[in-house]
């Protein structure tokens, strides 16, 4: 019995393949960079926590002329969170109840 190995064959990339895709792996470590000193800023960080809270106030409102002046200045937060890089929280995502995890109850 006489076993054939078969060969893989594999593509060299050619110097500009690498190149190419050592400038992208740079190119994100600055970007990531650029948004680690975003997170940095307390500014920041305190007006995205008040977002969140804006959209907790949304939710547990009712009354329509306090769910229009919480809208108003949620937008005018959310924009600023925005131009400083971060991605703005969606409206009422801060307020889902969390999924319990584990064993159910056992039935009395």
């Amino acid at each position: 019995m006489t076993t054939v190995h078969e060969t893989k064959k594999y593509n060299r990339r050619s110097d500009d393949d690498r190149i190419a895709e050592l400038l992208a792996k740079v190119e994100a470590i600055k970007t990531r960079g650029e948004r680690k000193k975003v997170r940095a800023n307390p500014a920041v960080r305190l007006t995205v926590n008040a977002v969140k809270l804006l959209d907790k106030a949304l939710n547990a409102t009712q009354d329509a002329v306090a769910r229009k002046t919480i809208e108003e200045a949620r937008q005018g937060l959310g924009a600023y969170v925005a131009t400083q890089g971060w991605a703005v929280p969606t409206a009422g995502a801060a307020t889902q109840v969390p999924v319990k995890r584990g064993r159910k109850p056992k039935a009395a």
